[in-house]
C-alpha cells in the first residue's frame, strides 16, 4: 500500500503529467486526445499533461472522459471526429487492476472498430499491470494495435528521468525501446519513490 497522502498523490500526478506533456511535444505531436476515466486523480494527470504539451509542443489537445452512462463506442466516435495524431490512454493507478484491463481493452476495441488511427501512448501502470497483454488476447484489438504505433512512458528513478518508449510487438509479445527522455525534479523522484513504497533516491537535490 502506498504511504503517500492523497495530497501527495495529486501532486505526483501533476508532476508526472508535466513531464509526459514535454515528452509528447518532443515526439512531434500536433493534435492530442487524452482518454481518462471519470475520477479526479486520473484527470489531474491528464490535465497537467495537456497543459504541458500545449505549452511545450505548441499543438492542441482535448481530454475525453469515459463516463459511466456512455459507451466506449460513443467516445470513440467523438475521438474519430476530433482526428488526433496521438492518443494517450490515461488508465492509471486509481482503478482496480481487473477493471483497468477490461476498460482499456474495451476502449481499444472501440477505437479499432471506428478506425481511429493514431500513435497510442499507454499509462505505465496499465502496461505493468498487464493491460496490454490482456488486450492482445482479443484478436480484433491485436490487429488494431499491430497497425498503429504503440508507446509507453516509464521512469528511471536511479537516474532521475522519465522515458518515452516505443513498444514493438515481436511474436505477439511487447518489447520496449527507449526513444526520448526528460529529467525529473528531486520532488518528483521523492514522491515516486514514496508512492512505490520507498525505493532509495539515488541522485542529489
Amino acid at each position: 500500500m502506498a504511504i503517500t497522502t492523497y495530497e501527495e498523490e495529486v501532486q505526483l500526478r501533476i508532476l508526472t503529467g508535466k513531464e509526459v506533456g514535454k515528452l509528447i511535444g518532443k515526439m512531434g505531436a500536433n493534435r492530442v486526445a487524452v482518454i481518462s476515466v471519470s475520477n479526479l486523480i486520473c484527470n489531474v494527470l491528464s490535465g497537467s499533461a495537456i497543459a504541458s504539451f500545449m505549452e511545450n509542443g505548441g499543438g492542441v489537445a482535448y481530454n475525453f472522459i469515459v463516463e459511466p452512462l456512455k459507451t466506449e463506442e460513443e467516445l470513440a466516435e467523438r475521438i474519430r471526429n476530433y482526428n488526433p495524431d496521438t492518443i494517450i490512454l490515461s488508465y492509471g493507478g486509481e482503478l482496480p487492476v481487473d477493471d483497468l484491463k477490461k476498460s482499456l481493452r474495451k476502449m481499444l476495441k472501440a477505437l479499432g472498430q471506428k478506425k481511429v488511427n493514431a500513435n497510442l501512448i499507454l499509462h505505465v501502470r496499465a502496461y505493468l499491470a498487464g493491460g496490454l497483454d490482456y488486450s492482445l488476447e482479443d484478436s480484433e484489438v491485436k490487429n488494431y494495435l499491430e497497425n498503429n504505433k504503440l508507446f509507453v512512458y516509464t521512469a528511471d528513478l536511479d537516474h532521475g528521468i522519465m522515458i518515452m518508449n516505443k513498444i514493438d510487438l515481436v511474436d505477439g509479445k511487447p518489447r520496449l525501446t527507449p526513444l526520448l527522455y526528460v529529467s525529473i525534479s528531486f520532488e518528483h523522484n521523492v514522491l515516486l519513490n514514496k508512492s512505490l513504497a520507498g525505493r532509495k533516491v539515488l541522485f542529489e537535490k
